[in-house]
Formats: structure tokens, C-alpha cells, sequence
């Protein structure tokens, strides 16, 4: 099993966590496990597209404003996210977040034809228990765009 999957594994399917490694095998793209800690989305914009589309106890909105947190934290403008079926701006969208793997038919097509970077999937949004996500960086698009024409 990949290291990225460890302890998250029973949340992945299984024809993803295959897809998934064999795409990180060929180098087209790599794959890390990440914590998602509470803290607040200081983007108002983005603050509010949460808050409209989620209520305050959903696990979704929790899982939403950790992972939107966790990106900005690491140099993202959250005007460049598409959150979980929304973009948050009108802006190019380089970074994706799913949740719950809702969208899991539509990453490969993110990262290749719609120029995507990254995609943070939250495999088991929960209002209480720590949050874990996945994050799918490509590496090498051509070869990712060729995976996905042989499988």
C-alpha cells in the first residue's frame, strides 16, 4: 500500500488508491497524506462561500474551511479554488478541493485539460475527529494525460 493511504486507507476506494499509485509510479504526479487543522479561512470572500453553502454542523463545512485553511497557509490564493463543485472566484482555478470523494470521476480531468496543480481531496470529512487529507500534486502532466488515455 502507498504511505500516503496509511491510516486513511478505509476512506479511499480502492480502484482510486490503485489509480491514484499508479499515476504516482510513473512520476505524473505525487501523493502525500496531510493533517487539517481547525483554524479560520481569513479570505472573506472564501469565508463566505462556506458559509453559504454550508451549515454549521455540517462535517463538509468543517472539512471545507480546514482544507481552504490549510492551502492559504501554504501560499494559495483562495481565489484560485474550486471548493468541493464551487469556485470561489471568477478567477483561473489551478487548485481543486474535494470532499468525501463527491467529484472523484473529475480529477484527472482538473489536473490535465483544466490546467490544474493540485487537487486536496478530504476522504472522511468529520465534525469532531482530526481531519486528513490527500493531496494529488502533478508532476509530469503529459504523462498523466497519456495514463488516462491507457486505463
Amino acid at each position: 500500500m502507498h504511505p500516503a493511504f496509511e491510516g486513511i486507507d478505509r476512506w479511499v476506494p480502492r480502484p482510486a488508491r490503485s489509480l491514484l499509485t499508479i499515476w504516482d509510479n510513473a512520476g505524473a504526479v505525487s501523493l502525500h497524506q496531510v493533517d487539517l487543522p481547525d483554524a479560520p479561512v481569513r479570505d472573506a470572500h472564501a469565508a463566505r462561500v462556506i458559509d453559504r453553502n454550508w451549515v454549521a454542523t455540517s462535517p463538509l463545512r468543517r472539512a471545507a474551511n480546514n482544507a481552504s485553511a490549510y492551502l492559504a497557509v501554504h501560499g494559495v490564493s483562495l481565489r484560485a479554488v474550486h471548493l468541493h463543485g464551487h469556485d470561489i472566484a471568477e478567477e483561473s482555478t489551478q487548485h481543486f478541493i474535494g470532499l468525501g470523494w463527491r467529484y472523484i470521476d473529475d480529477i484527472h480531468h482538473c489536473l490535465t485539460v483544466c490546467d490544474g496543480v493540485q487537487w486536496l481531496e478530504v476522504p472522511h470529512p468529520t465534525l469532531r475527529r482530526p481531519l486528513r487529507g490527500l493531496t494529488i500534486t502533478v508532476v509530469d502532466r503529459a504523462t498523466l494525460t497519456r495514463l488516462r488515455e491507457r486505463i
